[in-house]
């Protein structure tokens, strides 16, 4: 539904958009909508009051009417606002759904990606007073499921919220965040959820290259040398690198990239790579043992395949039985 209220005004030097809703008439569909709908977050309490304001204001007939009393009255209402308001933790009765759960997230979310070891984090930061709103959102998303999604979480939480204090010299607030960073979860139930429901904004473009990259890693794709630079141009213009105030912004053929993730996603399933033979060879360079595939090393050395993969690209030496090995590919 389009409201069609409000202005858009473009500021510092096109970098910026702004939407201002000033007519009484305009002001009184938001009102009417966020009374019907309230908002989830401690926002709830200034719009509360910034309804009351308008009440007072607007509730007597004549301008005339508006004495000095209803005036000092709106006034204090303002002094208790916005920076001013002093916010305690506030338990609301939460009203979660996917679109405002995709709203929330195009506003506060992201997803994250680390260039070197690949790992995959999807993240949603607000300031401690709103810690209960991610807690009500971790609940939402862990029992989120629709049809028979089944995923592995060996016995550990796929959310955490990690509470950071006030930072006084950075003018910080208390700041709260939620992460998840279990790989499966976000390739069977997040991506499924988010890519069902229609977008507003560009945040769009990197959580289809982030879900992309996580395919990619699914089928074990990142292992060989063309998966691996698919990854690092996608990963080259995801978030802060796709700004267009980003001095180092990579401009990068969109189609193109499309095309080479879909070709490269149209290979087999890596089994084949993952199967690949590798040896463990000592600190001299000589062999010590030879395995069919990563599974095996990883099953003799008593780690997991990640590790042994990291070992590879990274030539990392792991310890095993007191000695120093290198895993090298066949």
């Amino acid at each position: 539904m389009r409201l069609n209220i409000g202005k858009v005004d473009v500021i510092k030097d096109g970098k910026m958009s702004s939407l201002s809703v000033v007519k009484k008439t305009e002001i009184k569909v938001l009102i009417d909508i966020l009374s019907k709908v309230p908002l989830n977050t401690t926002k709830r309490l200034n719009f509360e009051d910034w309804k009351q304001a308008y009440e007072l204001y607007f509730g007597v007939d004549k301008i005339s009417d508006r004495g000095k009393t209803i005036l000092e009255k709106i006034d204090e209402i303002k002094k208790g606002m916005n920076t001013r308001r002093q916010y305690e933790t506030h338990k609301f009765e939460f009203h979660i759904t996917k679109y405002w759960l995709l709203g929330f997230i195009e506003g506060e979310g992201s997803f994250s990606i680390s260039k070197e070891r690949l790992q995959q984090i999807f993240f949603l930061g607000q300031v401690s007073s709103e810690r209960p709103l991610l807690e009500k959102i971790t609940e939402y998303l862990e029992y989120y499921s629709e049809g028979s999604i089944s995923y592995s979480t060996n016995n550990k939480s796929i959310f955490a919220i990690y509470d950071k204090t006030e930072d006084a010299l950075r003018n910080r607030k208390p700041f709260s965040s939620l992460h998840c960073a279990n790989q499966e979860y976000l390739l069977k139930v997040l991506v499924p959820l988010l890519d069902s429901l229609t977008w507003q904004t560009k945040k769009f473009i990197d959580f289809k290259d982030w879900s992309a990259i996580l395919e990619i890693k699914a089928a074990g794709l990142h292992l060989s040398s063309q998966g691996k630079k698919v990854i690092q141009k996608v990963i080259a213009q995801m978030n802060n690198y796709r700004l267009s105030t980003n001095p180092d912004k990579t401009n990068i053929d969109r189609n193109l990239l499309y095309s080479e993730i879909a070709d490269l996603l149209d290979q087999p399933s890596i089994e084949r790579v993952a199967k690949r033979p590798v040896n463990l060879i000592n600190e001299k360079g000589e062999l010590f043992k030879s395995f069919p595939s990563i599974y095996g090393c990883a099953k003799f050395l008593g780690i997991s395949k990640y590790k042994i993969n990291t070992a590879i690209k990274l030539n990392k030496a792991l310890i095993y039985d007191e000695k120093v090995y290198f895993v090298r590919e066949d």
